[in-house]
């Protein structure tokens, strides 16, 4: 992950609800993960 776009700082992150979750899990839990855009660029 390369942190150049937000100029070497940490951002911290909360994710605090979701919706839509699908349950695709039979035997075990779900293990939901969260995609972050901030400008043009995805982690």
């Amino acid at each position: 992950m390369s942190v150049s776009g937000i100029h070497g700082h940490v951002l911290e992150v909360t994710v605090v609800g979701c919706n839509r979750l699908k349950d695709t899990e039979w035997l075990s839990r779900q293990d939901p993960y969260v995609c972050l855009e901030y400008g043009s660029t995805k982690y």
